[in-house]
């Protein structure tokens, strides 16, 4: 045992990563997130966690529903996951996926140049400022599905596109027990059941949200309730990141809020609406109550009553 590894002593470093966003430029965005992923990768970072929709942008409007970008997306994907086959980091995106004639706002989780799982968004916001059932699909509620991925490796034996877990599921890290990461996207964390208090009751101990979510007065304030009261409520890590720079301001402003909150107690945040360079890796020192990140294997898990 290394006393002066964190990892060593059971817990571990994860990021809440905002970073400039390109609008429909998916390409460009892929090097965003490598880049911000190497640099976690050179933290010893074992979870990396980037804003919904951050490989096309949120604020395109009906783009979402344009095929060349959509292609795009796909290629884009393609080229993180190539990318992280030598980075260390569990990493966590968001991007417009299609699914038959359906379109979903999902995360994808990635490790070590596999695609792992996608999670589609499950509760869609149609109020306000949000018209996400314009482009958007909701996820069935009762199973979870398989998605065929052309955009991720074929399998090595027989030469196909992997079929990925489609739906709420927990990812277990596999080289020490006790690591398993839920992942839930945006609006999720704001309705009275949350997919999170699912997760963590199937035994998530690392909870993911990744958001757009615009900034009005207030939201920052609910945010940090939010995310304060499902990791107290939970017992769990809550990792929380909104977009920033980058996003279309025509309607909107976007902070780019990161948050990291243990069993109800704060251990990082980044200043929402901070300007000039700013560190974008919010959780480089803070360690979660959790370990090691190799993520190799998934346990797919239903958001049923067996939960």
């Amino acid at each position: 045992m290394n006393f002066h590894s964190l990892y060593d002593q059971g817990f571990a470093r994860v990021a809440a990563v905002t970073l400039p966003v390109h609008p429909a430029q998916p390409l460009a965005n892929a090097e965003e997130i490598i880049a911000a992923a190497r640099s976690c990768d050179e933290r010893g970072v074992s979870i990396a966690l980037f804003p919904e929709l951050c490989v096309s942008g949120y604020a395109i409007d009906d783009l979402l529903l344009q095929d060349v970008l959509l292609d795009e997306v796909e290629r884009a994907l393609t080229t993180i996951i190539a990318a992280s086959a030598d980075l260390l980091p569990l990493i966590v995106v968001g991007a417009p996926l299609r699914k038959g004639a359906a379109l979903y706002n999902c995360a994808v989780a990635i490790h070590r140049g596999r695609a792992l799982a996608v999670i589609p968004k499950s509760y869609l916001p149609n109020y306000r400022e949000f018209y996400e059932k314009r482009h958007f699909v909701t996820p069935p509620s009762f199973d979870n599905d398989l998605l065929q991925a052309p955009w991720a490796p074929t399998e090595p034996y027989t030469g196909d596109a992997p079929l990925l877990p489609f739906g709420s599921v927990t990812i277990d890290v596999t080289d020490i027990p006790g690591l398993c990461v839920g992942i839930e996207v945006c609006e999720d964390m704001w309705v009275p059941v949350t997919p999170a208090s699912l997760l963590a009751l199937a035994g998530a101990t690392v909870l993911l949200n990744l958001s757009a979510s615009p900034i009005t007065v207030g939201r920052g304030d609910e945010r940090k309730l939010l995310a304060q009261s499902t990791s107290a409520r939970c017992a769990c890590a809550y990792v929380y990141t909104a977009a920033g720079p980058g996003e279309s301001t025509t309607d909107l402003a976007w902070d780019g809020q990161t948050l990291i909150y243990e069993a109800g107690q704060l251990l990082c945040r980044r200043a929402a609406l901070r300007l000039g360079n700013p560190d974008h890796h919010c959780g480089r020192r803070c360690r979660a109550p959790a370990h090691r990140a190799h993520a190799s294997e998934f346990f797919h898990r239903q958001r049923s009553k067996d939960a």
